[in-house]
């Protein structure tokens, strides 16, 4: 179990969770690669295959926004749309 300091800054909490957003699409990554190797289990589900590429893809995303200087407009700039679609309109 990882302690957290209890006198951690904002800005280094914001880079901790980008981490462990990089961590959780590592392991999104190394499941669909896993799964990618049976050409019949991709046959019957392309789907939630793309599903899980695009959830490894949204991690990376929110780490970047997490990671910089101006978070509403690196939301903003979202690569993926479904993430500025649905947050930049809060900002």
């Amino acid at each position: 179990m990882t302690i957290i300091p209890s006198r951690i800054d904002q800005r280094a909490m914001l880079a901790l969770l980008a981490a462990e957003l990089e961590d959780a699409r590592g392991q999104i990554e190394a499941l669909g690669g896993a799964l990618c190797t049976d050409l019949d289990l991709i046959a019957r589900h392309l789907p939630e295959l793309q599903a899980l590429d695009h959830a490894g893809q949204r991690c990376a995303a929110i780490a970047s926004i997490l990671r910089s200087a101006d978070i509403i407009e690196a939301v903003r700039a979202a690569p993926l749309e479904t993430i500025a679609d649905r947050i930049a309109p809060l900002g």
